[in-house]
């Protein structure tokens, strides 16, 4: 359950930063804009982030449905 809590969370995060990274990039105000540079590197930490996120809930969910886990939640044991 913890995996993935930590896993959803990550990919909110994400999902934010690249909403972060579209408004910096928008930006009409910018006096010279933001390099494409930047702005191509800030889209990929968010895209890592995301996937990150996606592999730490799926692992999570994985053990989840683990019979070992399941079968000790059942009977109120450790495993």
């Amino acid at each position: 359950m913890v995996l993935m809590g930590a896993g959803v969370l990550l990919v909110v995060i994400g999902l934010v930063m690249g909403y972060a990274v579209g408004v910096i990039a928008d930006d009409p105000l910018a006096e010279d804009g933001v390099p494409r540079s930047q702005v191509v590197l800030l889209t990929a930490c968010a895209t890592g982030v995301v996937v990150l996120g996606g592999g730490v809930a799926l692992v999570g969910l994985l053990g989840f449905f683990d019979r070992r886990a399941s079968r000790a939640l059942d009977h109120g044991v450790n495993p």
